[in-house]
């Protein structure tokens, strides 16, 4: 059944509601996990908490950033890169397919940042008292660490990490793709003028620079003198 020009309006229209509505959010997301301060309520770290949050955006993003540091820890830096990408890939007109994925994929993503945080990152006073990974990231860091040691730990770490980006951000890989295709067609092409122009300067040394009879005599008509009978 075709679609109506109505229909194809409502659907635009919707789609730039839901675009607008994920651009608000990465900002929003950036100014409350870069301005989150350990003294915003409700946080327990430092008290008592200030009177009026640092957080620019107020107390809904200062209790966003809490429960957000307070179970992922820094991975929400990653996770809100993944969010900004897939906003960008929509507001280019890409469809993004299979949600059910994207967010296995996200999960996975945020889940195994804030494990690697935790083993990488020691514990100091400028994160919460989860961590730098998190209630998250704390408690797996402790379970694959006690089942597979070091080695199998960030073997695992590392395997999980493609496959959630791929699954949450494929579209970024095409991107890259298609990119390093772009970059080597120029290139390509340059190496194989390079290549021609050194091959005809290589045929043109060895047949030899021309001799002086050979410039002398080169286009000059040849004469045949024949003696007149006596």
């Amino acid at each position: 059944m075709a679609r109506t020009p109505r229909t194809d309006e409502r659907r635009a229209a919707l789609r730039f509601c839901l675009i607008t509505i994920g651009w608000l959010a990465c900002l929003s997301g950036w100014a409350s996990f870069l301005s989150f301060s350990l003294a915003d309520a409700p946080s327990a770290t430092v008290w008592p908490n200030t009177s009026a949050p640092h957080n620019l955006c107020g107390s809904v993003g200062a209790v966003a950033a809490y429960y957000a540091f307070t179970y992922f820890g820094l991975a929400v830096y990653p996770l809100l890169l993944l969010l900004n990408a897939a906003v960008l890939a929509a507001s280019r007109g890409n469809r993004l397919g299979d949600p059910w994925l994207r967010f296995v994929g996200f999960a996975l993503v945020g889940t195994l940042c804030a494990t690697a945080a935790t083993l990488t990152l020691p514990n100091s006073d400028r994160y919460l008292i989860t961590g730098p990974g998190g209630l998250v990231g704390t408690a797996l860091a402790g379970l694959l660490q006690g089942g597979l040691q070091v080695v199998g730990t960030w073997l695992l770490l590392g395997l999980g990490l493609i496959v959630g980006f791929v699954l949450s951000a494929d579209y970024l890989l095409v991107w890259l793709f298609r990119a390093l295709r772009w970059a080597g067609q120029p290139s390509g092409s340059a190496l194989a003028h390079g290549a021609n122009a050194t091959a005809e300067a290589g045929a043109a040394l060895a047949s030899g620079p021309p001799g002086p009879a050979r410039r002398l005599g080169a286009g000059a008509p040849v004469r045949t003198i024949t003696a007149k009978p006596t």
